[in-house]
C-alpha cells in the first residue's frame, strides 16, 4: 500500500512548523511572504533583524473574539470583533476591510488601522469569515503555492494516470472507446483537466 501523501501546500507549512517550532499561522504567513522558500528560514535568518521585525508583527488570537466595543475604523459602539492587536472592527468594517480582500485573493491580512500593521491570526479570521471566503482563501493558498511550483500539479496528474492505467485499460475493453469517453465527460468535475489530456493522449 502506497503511503498517503499530504497535499501541498499544507505539507510545506507543517514541515516549517516542525522545523522552527512556530504556529501554523506564522508558518503560513512566512511562506507566503517569502514565496514558499523553506530554505530561507535557516538559523542565520531566524537570528536576523529582518526576521525580528516580522516576528514582532504577529499577534496571538484573543480569548474573547467579540464584545461591545468602539469600532476602530467607523467609531460605532457596537458588537465588534477583537483582532488581537488591541483594535476592534464592527461586522460591516470587518466585511469590507478583511473579508472583501480575501474574496479577491488576499492571503496575508493585517490590521487595517494605519498605525498598527500587525498580521492577523488566520485561525481568528476563519472563525468569522463566511463559508465563501474560507473556501476562497483555501483556493488562493493552493494557487499561491502552485504559481511557485507548477510542476507539482503536473506530477500529481502523472501519478494519477500511472496509478489508474490498469483500471482504465480494463474499462476501455469493457465499454469501448465511445463509452469510455462518455464516462470521462460524466466525471469531468472530479478529474483534473491535465489528467484528462494525458489520458486522451494515451488512448490515441
Amino acid at each position: 500500500m502506497e503511503e498517503e501523501v499530504e497535499p501541498e501546500p499544507h505539507a510545506t507549512i507543517n514541515r516549517l512548523v516542525n522545523r522552527i517550532r512556530v504556529s501554523k499561522d506564522r508558518a503560513t504567513i512566512l511562506l507566503v511572504l517569502y514565496d514558499w522558500d523553506e530554505k530561507k528560514f535557516n538559523g542565520e535568518f531566524l537570528l536576523s533583524d529582518e526576521y525580528a521585525s516580522i516576528a514582532s508583527r504577529f499577534v496571538r488570537p484573543p480569548s474573547f473574539t467579540s464584545s461591545t466595543r468602539t469600532c476602530s475604523r467607523c467609531n460605532a459602539f457596537t458588537l465588534s470583533k477583537n483582532l488581537g492587536c488591541g483594535h476592534h472592527l464592527c461586522g460591516q468594517c470587518f466585511a469590507g476591510l478583511i473579508e472583501s480582500p480575501i474574496l479577491e485573493g488576499g492571503l496575508v491580512m493585517m490590521c487595517p488601522n494605519y498605525d498598527c500593521g500587525k498580521f492577523l491570526s488566520l485561525h481568528l479570521l476563519r472563525d468569522h469569515l463566511s463559508s465563501e471566503a474560507r473556501e476562497k482563501y483555501d483556493i488562493s493558498l493552493k494557487m499561491s503555492y502552485q504559481a511557485i511550483f507548477p510542476e507539482t500539479v503536473w506530477n500529481r496528474a502523472v501519478c494519477f494516470v500511472r496509478s489508474s492505467a490498469t483500471s482504465l485499460a480494463t474499462s476501455l475493453l469493457d465499454i469501448g472507446v465511445q463509452g469510455f469517453k462518455a464516462a470521462l465527460r460524466a466525471r469531468r468535475d472530479e478529474i483534473c483537466m491535465v489528467a484528462i489530456m494525458a489520458i486522451v493522449h494515451l488512448l490515441e
